[in-house]
C-alpha cells in the first residue's frame, strides 16, 4: 500500500494570496544570464521568456483555486505529471506598472475559467515588471512532478472537467462554484 501524498499548500511555496500565478517556461528563464554584464539586457531577456505582448495569469485566493490552476495547466499536456513553473503577481505590482487585467473565461477546469485573466502587456511594461519582481526578490518556484500527481489525483477525484471528459457534473457544479 502507497503512502497517501499530501497536496501541496500554498504555503509550502511561500505564496500569501490573493496573487496571479503567471506559467513559466522554465526556472532558469527566471535567472539572470551570468553571460549578460549589462543589467538593462539581462531583465528584457527575462521579461521576454517569461511574458508575450497578451499573457496569461490566474487568479489565485486558495489552494482549490492554486489546484484547480494546476489541472488546467496540465489538461492539455502529452504527461499531465510534469513539473510546472511559475511565478507569482500582486494586484499593487501590476498597477505600479501600469499593467491592466482584463478576465477571459480560459481552460478545461470550469473552477479556474473563472480565475483566468488576460495582460496586455508591451516590453517596457515587462521589463518594469521583472525590475519590481527582481528588487523584491521574486523567485520563480516549481510545483513538482510528485506534487502536481497529488494535486491532479485531488482533481480527478471531485470530477474535475479538465481531467475526466465524462458528462457528470464536477464538485465545482454540484457545489454551486461555478
Amino acid at each position: 500500500m502507497h503512502p497517501i501524498k499530501m497536496l501541496p499548500t500554498l504555503e509550502d511555496f511561500g505564496i500569501s494570496p490573493p496573487v496571479y500565478i503567471r506559467k513559466i517556461n522554465s526556472r532558469s528563464s527566471w535567472k539572470p544570464d551570468p553571460e549578460i554584464s549589462d543589467p538593462r539586457k539581462r531583465l528584457e531577456k527575462i521579461a521576454e521568456a517569461s511574458f508575450d505582448e497578451t499573457s496569461s495569469i490566474w487568479l489565485v485566493n486558495s489552494e482549490q483555486d492554486f489546484y484547480s490552476v494546476i489541472a488546467s495547466l496540465s489538461a492539455n499536456r502529452t504527461s499531465r505529471h510534469q513539473d510546472i513553473d511559475f511565478i507569482w503577481l500582486t494586484d499593487q505590482e501590476l498597477d505600479s506598472v501600469g499593467i491592466q487585467k482584463n478576465q477571459v473565461m480560459e481552460g478545461r477546469c470550469l473552477f479556474a475559467q473563472k480565475l483566468h485573466y488576460d495582460i496586455e502587456i508591451k516590453k517596457e511594461s515587462a521589463i518594469q515588471l521583472c525590475d519590481l519582481l527582481k528588487q523584491n526578490n521574486r523567485q520563480s518556484l516549481r510545483c513538482k512532478k510528485k506534487q502536481t500527481k497529488s494535486i491532479l489525483i485531488h482533481q480527478e477525484k471531485i470530477g474535475c472537467k479538465a481531467l475526466n471528459d465524462n458528462q457528470e457534473l464536477c464538485q465545482c457544479q454540484l457545489e454551486g462554484f461555478v
